[in-house]
């Protein structure tokens, strides 16, 4: 309780909700309560926004990697918006104009946020559920990245069970996938 209590206010939560929800430190109910805040009080257009700073990129992206742990429905809204202001190569600067979209802090191409939309990515296509044991795989992709055809290939992705590969090609009516294992433990 008394964690929660001295929970910080703002768009900083994103960092606490980040952080916390691993632990399972409640039944959900705080965590809900944070996150609808976050998205009442704190959000511009599905970003992250503190109004001496700006829009917030890398911490709108901890919000959906933490959204992504807990299943949250507004994970898809947030990630696209995200992507739709992305510059090339998916970067985004530390702070952007409300308005304008482009940056307005010191750096052009924040390293923290493609850092953070790497770990998003990995996180996105193989990630696992430690206290059910279980390895997941694509859990969470917004389902526009399913329209059409097309292929995802994830190599060497390090869990705590061994190494994976993940290859899935899907076309509109069929989809193909491909594991390539090197565990040294089975997930249940």
């Amino acid at each position: 309780a008394q964690v929660w209590a001295r929970t910080p206010r703002g768009p900083w939560l994103a960092d606490f909700l980040a952080a916390i929800w691993p632990l399972r430190l409640d039944d959900g109910q705080r965590w809900q309560a944070l996150v609808d805040e976050l998205f009442t009080h704190w959000t511009r257009g599905h970003l992250l926004f503190d109004p001496q700073k700006g829009l917030l990129p890398e911490a709108t992206l901890r919000l959906v990697n933490a959204l992504r742990r807990s299943g949250d429905e507004r994970l898809a809204p947030c990630l696209e918006r995200l992507l739709a202001v992305a510059g090339p190569c998916y970067r985004w600067p530390d702070r952007m104009h409300p308005l304008t979209l482009g940056g307005v802090g010191e750096q052009p191409h924040d390293i923290r946020a493609s850092a953070a939309y790497l770990s998003l990515l990995a996180e996105l296509l193989v990630s696992e559920d430690a206290t059910r044991r279980e390895l997941l795989l694509f859990q969470n992709i917004p389902p526009r990245w399913w329209q059409g055809s097309g292929s995802i290939k994830v190599s060497g992705r390090q869990t705590s069970y061994g190494g994976i590969g993940v290859k899935v090609e899907f076309q509109p009516k069929q989809v193909k996938l491909m594991l390539s294992p090197r565990f040294h433990t089975l997930p249940d």
